[in-house]
Parts: structure tokens; sequence; C-alpha cells
């Protein structure tokens, strides 16, 4: 009788497909694999993926939807993050007030909530301290909110690396993340639900004079961020 050849610990690839010997011990493996993956979502709390569904839905829903769907909720989530990322490197002219509008309102209902902003587009890079003249109105309301509405603001330093510009070019009221998407992916781990700012019909606008965006910024630069 032929014995039963035992499966031999080694790295499963698609290398190994190739072999027919081993096609026996990668399935099995295969199987282990996604049985301890099972097992690991089985494992997480309800409020995460509930905290995904809802930021998964927040990319189809308008800003004002997705707001007041967590105003209307009889328990507050662990935090707010808002997105920022506009081909406009002027966005943050009605960004900012938008964010403080909702920050408000959510506070209101839910006092001490966290809240924070991530801003990745072209509009980032009015954060920059050579802006802070000509854009001294969008300057002064996000030190108002992360000084005094206690929000962190991020932008993203992969996407201002590509243009050219170092961490040490944004005050120190803003935090450079190494990657705007992996830090709202961080916060939607956490159970923060993810809110996309869109441009309303008609919205305030902070006084300032218009930028210009760095040369070369296209909306594929800033998907690649």
């Amino acid at each position: 009788m032929e014995s039963v050849r035992r499966c031999e610990p080694a790295a499963v690839g698609w290398a190994s497909l190739a072999k027919p010997n081993n096609n026996i011990c990668v399935i099995r493996d295969f199987l282990l694999g996604i049985n301890a993956f099972l097992l690991g979502i089985n494992a997480q709390p309800t409020w995460l993926f509930a905290a995904i569904l809802l930021s998964a839905s927040a990319a189809l829903a308008a800003p004002d939807d997705e707001v007041n769907r967590i105003l209307a909720g009889a328990k507050a989530p662990p935090g707010v993050v808002f997105e920022i990322v506009e081909s406009d490197a002027g966005a943050l002219e009605w960004a900012v007030p938008q964010v403080r509008q909702f920050a408000e309102a959510l506070r209101q209902r839910f006092p001490g909530l966290s809240i924070a902003v991530v801003t990745h587009g072209n509009e980032m890079f009015a954060l920059q301290k050579s802006q802070r003249e000509t854009r001294k109105g969008v300057h002064q309301a996000v030190q108002g909110l992360v000084r005094g509405d206690s929000v962190a603001v991020h932008v993203c330093d992969t996407y201002a690396g590509m243009r050219g510009v170092q961490p040490e070019a944004f005050p120190d009221y803003v935090n450079v993340a190494p990657s705007g998407p992996v830090q709202i992916n961080n916060y939607v781990m956490l159970g923060f639900v993810r809110v996309k700012l869109e441009k309303p019909a008609a919205s305030p606008r902070v006084p300032g004079i218009p930028l210009q965006p760095p040369p070369g910024n296209t909306i594929a630069d800033i998907a690649n961020c």
C-alpha cells in the first residue's frame, strides 16, 4: 500500500502550485488560512465592523446626510474623521467653515466627541507656512479648530513629497501624516465614522486671495497619495 506523504511546512505561494506533489498540502494550508481569517473576524468587536460599514456608506452619502445620521443616533461613535481631497487649491475656503459647522453640531449633541480632519489633495498646500499671509483666513480658522476646538488636522506627506514640499513647510498646528488615506483608515479602524466633504452649491468662503496649485498637480497625482 502506498504510504500517505506528510505535508512538510513550507511557504505557500503560486510557485508551489506548479508542483503536483504539493497540491494537497497547498490546499490544506489555504483552507487553514481561510479558517484563521474567519476566526479573526469573529473575534473583532462589533462596533468596528459597524464603523467600517458606516464609513463605506459615507463615500456615497452627502456630508450633510452623514452628519445628520450621526446626530440622530442614540450613541456617539468613537469619533468622526472629515476627509478633504480636491483638485482646487482654494478648497479649504469652503471646507474649513463646513468642518466647523459640522463640528459644532456634533459636539453639541455629543460633548467631547473626537473629531479629526485629513486633507490630502491640492487644497492642503494652502496650509504651508508660506501661505500664512495670502491665506490668513484659512490659517486662522484651522488654528481655531486645532487649538480652540481640539480638532486634529492632518496633511499628507506622501503627496507633499511628490510636489517637492517638505514636512517642515507646514506649521506646528498641522500634523504631517505619512499618508492621508492611511491616516483615515487608521481612524476608521478605531471606530471613527468617515465623512467626505463636498463643495455645496452655495457656501461661505474664508476671505483671501485664491491660491495657484503647485505645478504638475493632477487628479491622478492626488489618487496616488
